[in-house]
């Protein structure tokens, strides 16, 4: 849009200089008779008066419907017929119309700018042009979170059925629909990533979407490692259990591409519950209330608030334990939590 206003400011230019040198002169009612041909096929017959300068015919077909449409940067008018002479205000060419050219034809030839030339013209917009259109309101990062959170879990999912060998098309489906596809064999670890695909689900539909009018976006000039920084940051928000560390090797793997990393983290053998901490072996008694914060992070993640409360109260108020021990027992979640008191 920019380069055709470009262009159309251009030809404007043009025209008003033709028009400004043609003075008086308009074709119209002149003894020597000129035919000009057009680049679409179409003629215009101009009537000047011997003498008038060049710029009154390149007036007459800038002022064309066809020039209007196609805008041309410039025009060359040369005669169709020996000895093809130019016209024009440019040294070298023909400065006016002459009585032997009473009955010739013109064709009109249009110029175009050389790429810098129109590159300049493009950056020198008009003030009501340079006007900022409205900037696109930055992506929410607990909306951006949330939309990563369910494609990329329902990614894994749909790979755990296709696992168990189906087609590509009714994994995807499954997946969609929040299936949980039966263990694969030889352990790999899509039971985790089927929980949680379930979870993310549960949260995803509880989720208020006024939060969308919020402005969590990262900041477009950080560096890279605070880039990274932020990366990690996410990765643990999608998935709670995954320490600091773990986030930023998967990371390194897939080369610090999230979607990738996480699936790659979700295709791994389950790691075995994590067992309770209790008064012997050296963790001490874990707290008596559990953390309000660490609930909320848990029923985010789709727990039941009393099962986020006994898990934490079991791990000492340590999420990615805690997160991981409410995953591992979700078939038998009731019968888990009872065995943690």
């Amino acid at each position: 849009e920019r380069r055709q206003a470009a262009r159309r400011r251009a030809f404007e230019a043009v025209l008003a200089r033709a028009e400004e040198e043609a003075g008086d002169e308009r074709g119209e009612g002149g003894e020597v008779e000129v035919t000009m041909r057009l680049p679409d096929g179409k003629s215009l017959l101009g009537k000047f008066s011997p003498g008038a300068p060049a710029a009154a015919a390149e007036a007459v077909v800038l002022r064309s419907a066809w020039a209007q449409a196609a805008c041309p940067w410039g025009i060359l008018l040369q005669e169709a017929a020996p000895p093809r002479r130019k016209l024009g205000s440019e040294p070298g060419l023909m400065a006016t119309i002459t009585k032997d050219m009473h009955r010739s034809a013109l064709l009109v030839r249009p110029q175009e700018p050389a790429e810098h030339e129109l590159s300049r013209h493009v950056q020198e917009a008009t003030p009501e042009e340079q006007v900022e259109a409205p900037s696109k309101p930055k992506p929410n990062l607990q909306r951006s979170t949330s939309e990563l959170q369910r494609n990329t879990l329902q990614a894994a999912l749909a790979m755990a059925w296709q696992r168990t060998g189906l087609e590509e098309e009714e994994a995807r489906r499954r997946a969609q629909n929040g299936e949980i596809p039966p263990p694969a064999k030889g352990g790999a670890g899509f039971g985790r990533a089927a929980k949680l695909a379930r979870a993310a689900s549960v949260k995803e539909e509880e989720e208020d979407e006024d939060a969308e009018e919020g402005d969590g976006s990262q900041d477009g000039g950080a560096d890279q490692e605070h880039r990274r920084e932020e990366m990690v940051e996410q990765f643990r928000n999608v998935i709670a259990w995954a320490t600091t560390e773990e986030a930023m090797t998967a990371l390194r793997k897939a080369s610090w591409n999230i979607e990738a990393a996480m699936n790659s983290y979700l295709d791994t053998p389950d790691r075995p519950a994590p067992a309770a901490r209790t008064g012997s072996g050296g963790g001490g008694e874990g707290p008596e209330e559990a953390d309000e914060e660490a609930v909320a992070k848990l029923t985010g993640m789709g727990f039941a608030k009393s099962h986020a409360e006994s898990a934490l109260k079991a791990f000492g108020n340590d999420i990615p334990e805690a997160a991981n021990f409410l995953l591992a027992n979700m078939d038998e979640l009731d019968a888990a939590i009872a065995a943690l008191s």
